[in-house]
């Protein structure tokens, strides 16, 4: 693993331009004896760039705080300006999200060429959004495999052979990610994976009033207006959810709390605006290293028969179909306390609401069904199939989706129908 170093901007523009031509073409703009200093990082998969205190970076090849006093002194000065200095992720993606009570709620999954840190830079208020209540890592943290991969021997036996400290199997799929995070750091594994990140050093911020930098902080502004689609509209979000009152009122039920959050959730994932999951392929190296997992689990966990299929975060415009667990809940308001015990029967309201809201608003805002794409689809799946509600059996999942039942490693594996996280679940879809 390579330490933080100082680039030239000469050194590192192609690829800035492969990730960002616009980043890169505003940074042209500025003189090369002005440009303020630049920092080229890598983490392996799973480490954390961001975490509570802030800013980690790797230094003597060892991982440190930015406000470790074992740095150099101008290094830390020069990186510890904000909380999140501003960075562009190169070739990999991250992941913002927060935990808490064996939870984890994916907040963002930026794509390589995404700035990170413009809210910070550009908001100079001490706001909420300021405080240390979500982290970044490098690839995805909210990551489930579809076989159960509990068994204690078989995870000790892989532990072993990657020469890692004997950990406890992931009995919540929450702690999935912890484990992947820590095999693919195995230093016997010798995985490649490696996200670059270019920092951007203070001078370019000191200097942002100055004509030559507006471009580039034009450019921070830009992204940022882009991410607040949703919070700007939440006035016509509001306006969304009295419809859903109707749409209830009409089905004459009296869905529990649980099952009225769980719709907005499913509305806002149809929209794009949050992230469900989907099936990860052998192209999303991006993300997480696919094979490099799913051979462990092959090759030294032992998995029998299964396809090691991997559920990562996902947005819905940026995929064509991407899945929400009703027993791998991600919406925030969800109650901690809250009992999973008649799951067909929370599909069933969960569902009917859906179908009512949908005729509610399309009878009154027409005009605004790009908002949710007219070919938008719910598909429900169940572990006991509920033909009558129109609730699929998980085995048929896919003949829905032929992605679940592709490996190329091996044929003759088969996909997993009672994974927890499919024999409870619901696919959104636009054709």
């Amino acid at each position: 693993m390579k330490d933080i170093q100082k680039v030239k901007w000469s050194d590192i523009r192609e690829s800035v331009v492969a990730a960002n031509q616009g980043l890169a073409e505003a940074i042209d703009e500025i003189a090369p004896e002005d440009q303020p200093t630049l920092y080229l990082a890598e983490y392996l998969f799973g480490e954390p760039i961001i975490d509570a205190r802030g800013l980690n970076i790797h230094y003597n090849e060892n991982l440190h705080s930015i406000h470790d006093e074992m740095l150099p002194t101008d290094l830390r000065k020069d990186l510890d300006y904000t909380r999140v200095p501003a960075m562009i992720c190169l070739n990999k993606t991250t992941e913002y999200f927060t935990d808490f009570n064996e939870r984890v709620f994916p907040i963002h999954l930026l794509e390589p060429g995404t700035m990170m840190g413009a809210w910070e830079i550009l908001d100079k208020s001490n706001t909420v959004y300021q405080h240390q209540i979500w982290r970044v890592v490098a690839g995805a943290r909210t990551l489930f495999m579809l076989p159960k991969i509990t068994d204690q021997l078989s995870h000790s036996k892989m532990l072993r052979s990657f020469g890692l400290s004997e950990l406890p199997p992931p009995h919540n799929l929450f702690n999935q990610g912890k484990i992947f995070a820590n095999i693919a750091q195995a230093p016997f594994l010798n995985c490649k994976w490696r996200a670059q990140v270019l920092i951007f050093g203070r001078g370019w911020f000191e200097q942002a009033q100055e004509s030559k930098m507006k471009p580039f902080y034009n450019l921070l502004l830009e992204q940022a207006w882009c991410y607040t689609r949703h919070s700007r509209n939440h006035m016509f979000f509001e306006i969304i959810w009295q419809f859903l009152a109707q749409a209830q009122a009409q089905t004459r039920l009296k869905p529990n709390v649980y099952v009225l959050e769980t719709v907005k959730h499913l509305i806002n994932i149809s929209t794009g605006s949050v992230m469900a999951f989907a099936p990860l392929q052998d192209q999303d190296d991006r993300i997480a290293p696919v094979k490099t997992l799913q051979q462990a689990y092959l090759e030294e966990y032992g998995l029998k028969h299964y396809i090691p299929s991997i559920m990562a975060p996902a947005y819905l415009k940026r995929t064509a179909k991407v899945y929400y667990s009703f027993l791998v809940p991600t919406l925030l308001s969800l109650s901690p306390n809250y009992s999973f015990r008649n799951i067909l029967e929370d599909e069933r309201n969960i569902k009917n609401l859906l179908e009512h809201f949908f005729k509610q608003f399309a009878e009154h805002y027409a005009s605004c069904g790009d908002l949710f794409g007219k070919a938008v689809k719910f598909e429900f799946f169940h572990f006991e199939a509920d033909p009558l509600h129109g609730i699929h059996a998980s085995h048929s999942l896919p003949q829905f989706d032929p992605d679940f039942s592709h490996f190329a490693e091996d044929p003759n594996r088969i996909f997993c129908e009672n994974g927890p996280f499919i024999r409870a679940c619901v696919q959104i879809s636009r054709d």
